[in-house]
């Protein structure tokens, strides 16, 4: 971190700001912070959250259908399901200069 300067980070990992704190960095003072799979449990932090309530509701769609056809097993062509994940705003980055 103090070799390299990141202007922000993404991370899985919601230990980041306390590992921050530790090398005495503050998001969104010194670096932004965003959380890769954010959930509303994390409003404290900016983040990308993945729909995943979506992301299963569609997947059952997926098995109902294929129940209503009569198919089962490992199809010989795999179906992906693809739900565009959100950008959150949140306290963890500064707002962009305009």
């Amino acid at each position: 971190m103090k070799t390299h300067r990141p202007d922000a980070l993404i991370s899985f990992d919601t230990h980041v700001p306390g590992w921050l704190d530790q090398l005495g960095l503050r998001a969104p003072d010194d670096l932004g912070f965003v959380v890769h799979d954010w959930t509303p449990k994390m409003s404290n932090y900016a983040g990308i959250y993945h729909r995943r309530d979506h992301l299963a509701a569609a997947a059952v769609d997926l098995i109902v259908a294929q129940l209503a056809h009569h198919e089962s097993g490992v199809p010989a062509v795999p179906r992906q399901i693809l739900i565009p994940p959100e950008w959150v705003e949140g306290p963890s980055v500064r707002p962009p200069k305009i």
